[in-house]
Order: structure tokens, then sequence, then C-alpha cells
């Protein structure tokens, strides 16, 4: 392993490891001097991880010249790795139990802790919520909040989006799992733009009652996590899901804000607002974009 590429794919298991070319990547120039990597020039490294988290390997492509790959061909690389966990452990199930068991799909009246490769989540909360506790009685507080998450209810299975929980005036939601859905980012970024189109009508009627104006903020980050199906409850886990609350709490009122991953995956016709490089609180900094 220590003289394999694969070793750089491995340390970070959550995602795709690209270089374009080993000669010039730092951790790889020196390969060249080993007669098995003696030609080659481009890697591209999916790690294999079981649907229980572990690492097990990678599944890579080599080529002998630099070149450079699309979002779509990184995409088809993770969906083979995640066909080829499936099928071991399938097989590794048949071996336990006879040749009679297989991986068992999502059931709702089960439950199971299950590792997913990609998936987007989404995390909204209202601007100058504490602000609105004090103003508002009880009553009216509780009357509004059920409004708007009723009404995010509503627009989530329209969207193929699943609730994970609200937590006071935060709303959290995933989009991709159990289901690996292409379209998973796409799904989540339209339920987000009826998420404010909703709260801004609501907002009208506000006005015209004299009652104070709710300002929703919204952010998005895709990668993979752990998701947890409990009977009557559900939650997810993972460094992809607080980079998601980072960037919702590192956006702007009215606005959706994405990170690059999220936008990797709605392609070059997205109509997109570069913000450049955000810092997000102990996370580093990351490219982000304002949906249009």
């Amino acid at each position: 392993r220590e003289i394999s590429v694969c070793q750089y794919s491995l340390l970070i298991p959550k995602e795709t490891l690209i270089i374009e070319d080993m000669f010039l990547d730092e951790r790889t120039k020196n390969f060249q001097k080993l007669e098995a990597y003696s030609s080659l020039r481009f890697y591209a490294g999916s790690p294999l991880v079981t649907s229980k988290g572990y690492s097990i390997g990678t599944l890579c492509v080599l080529g002998t010249e630099p070149k450079k790959i699309t979002h779509d061909q990184v995409e088809g690389l993770r969906m083979l790795g995640d066909l080829v966990v499936h099928s071991i452990e399938n097989d590794f199930l048949k071996k336990q139990d006879n040749g009679k068991k297989e991986v068992a799909h999502f059931n709702q009246n089960e439950s199971m802790v299950r590792h997913f490769s990609t998936s987007s989540i989404l995390f909204a909360d209202f601007v100058g919520f504490t602000k609105l506790v004090e103003k508002l009685e009880a009553g009216d507080l509780i009357e509004t909040l059920t409004v708007f998450f009723k009404g995010f209810d509503r627009l989530a299975k329209k969207h193929n989006v699943t609730k994970v929980k609200t937590i006071g005036d935060c709303y959290m939601c995933v989009s991709g799992i159990p289901e690996q859905e292409k379209e998973h980012a796409l799904n989540m970024c339209a339920f987000a733009l009826d998420m404010l189109k909703f709260v801004e009508g609501i907002n009208i009627q506000h006005e015209v009652l004299e009652k104070p104006i709710w300002k929703l903020r919204i952010g998005i980050h895709s990668g993979p996590l752990i998701a947890n199906f409990q009977v009557g409850a559900f939650d997810v886990w993972g460094d992809s899901v607080n980079i998601a609350a980072r960037m919702e709490s590192s956006g702007e009122a009215g606005k959706v804000h994405i990170s690059e991953k999220t936008a990797d995956h709605l392609g070059s016709e997205a109509s997109l607002i570069a913000r450049g490089e955000v810092e997000l609180k102990n996370k580093g900094c990351f490219r982000t974009f304002f949906v249009n």
C-alpha cells in the first residue's frame, strides 16, 4: 500500500481522488522511478466504502497521458464503486447464509445505520429569530412557525426531499437517500427556491396584517453521509452535514447559498452567482455560490 497511489485515496475516503498529472503532483512525482508507474500520468480513484462506513479499497482508473475529467465522469466512477461494494456485500452475506441472504433494502419498519456515498443536505433558519421571540406572543410564534414548517413539508414531498428534523427555527432535510438519485442536488435547490417563494407569499400576508416579516436563510452542501433509520425516527451525520450547516450560517437572508460540490452536481446550465471563497468555521475556505 505504501508504494501505491491508492494510499492517497484512502487517506480521505469521502471523495474521489483525481491526479491530473502524476509527474507534477507532489505526492506522486517520484513514482515514475518505479517500473510499474514509469509511464503512468493520470489517476482517478474512488474509495470503496461499505454500507457500515468502512473503507475496504479503491476502484481506480489510470492513464498514460495527463488529462482532466468532468464531474459526470467522476460521478460515474463513484457509482461503479458503489456497485462493486454492493456486489461484495451480497456475496459475503450469501456465503454466511448458504446463498439465501442479500444486502437488505431500506424498510421504514426496520432500524438501520448505513453509509451513502452521495447526497445533498439543506439547513434553513430564520434570520433575527431571537428578536421575533421577544416581540411575539408565544401563541403567535408557534402558529407562524407551524405554518412555515407545514408548508416546507409539503414542498419537500413535491421535490422528493426527506425532512430530517426541526430544531427551534431551523429546518433540516436531505435528498438522494435512501435511493441514490442522480438529481439529488437539482431537487434540493429547486426545493430551496420554492421555500423562499413560500416565505415571500406568507410575508405579503404579514404586511397586510401589519405582522413582523420573516427572512429565511438557506445553505446546501453535497457529499457522503451516514444515515440512521429508526422506527419513527431518522437522522444523518458526517462532515457533509456539518459543512451544510456552515453554508447556512454563512449565507444571506433570502438567498440559497451552495458549496462548489453542489454546484458541480447542478452542471453548467445552472444559473449561479459566484461568491468567491468563504471561510467556514472550523472547515477552512470553500468556493461558494448563490443560486440565481
